[in-house]
């Protein structure tokens, strides 16, 4: 059943290394059901992200994760595409501000799995990560730690977005799980 478990898990971690500003703007390890604040869109297709504990990949960060499942909606179900949105948090002041996950990315041709950024509350957003070549594995995941300071700074009304598409393709893994 593992090798035919084909799922899409994102867990954010936003932190700040100011001292002014201990709390993290955003810490988010999920729980089974949309956090508060957050959006979960439908682009295109028949399903949004969900949330679960199970199964769990890697131990060092808990078992709670958001999950686009591409692979239960079946080769015939294409295109589809979803996003996964924070709610708007203020950066003023901070001195430094990263997004943290771990994954695990199985790639397909023409499957993406964007991270993006927006200042100005989800007028414009910008690609700060795409994921489309294959990284990490179940045991040992491919952490990312991307120093997003330059772009925050001092902005206001700042949103992080999760958006994957199949390219109309039968689609393949991506785990995504904060670390703690």
């Amino acid at each position: 059943m593992k090798n035919k478990l084909i799922k899409i898990i994102l867990i954010v971690l936003l932190f700040t290394s100011s001292a002014i500003f201990g709390q993290s703007p955003i810490n988010e390890h999920f729980s089974t059901t949309l956090p508060l604040g957050w959006s979960n869109t439908i682009i295109q297709g028949g399903t949004d992200w969900t949330f679960s504990s199970s199964p769990n990949f890697s131990s060092t960060s808990g078992s709670e994760y958001a999950v686009f499942n591409d692979f239960i909606l079946g080769a015939g179900v294409t295109p589809n595409k979803a996003k996964l949105e924070t709610y708007s948090f203020d950066c003023t002041g901070r001195t430094s501000v990263h997004l943290r996950f771990a994954q695990y990315w199985e790639a397909v041709e023409d499957t993406y799995g964007y991270v993006e950024l927006s200042t100005d509350g989800g007028g414009t957003w910008a690609e700060i990560l795409t994921d489309s070549i294959t990284a990490g594995s179940l045991a040992t995941p491919d952490f990312k730690d991307i120093d997003i300071t330059a772009q925050c700074l001092n902005k206001t009304d700042v949103k992080i977005r999760f958006r994957y598409t199949d390219g109309n393709v039968f689609g393949k893994y991506w785990y995504r799980r904060a670390l703690k």
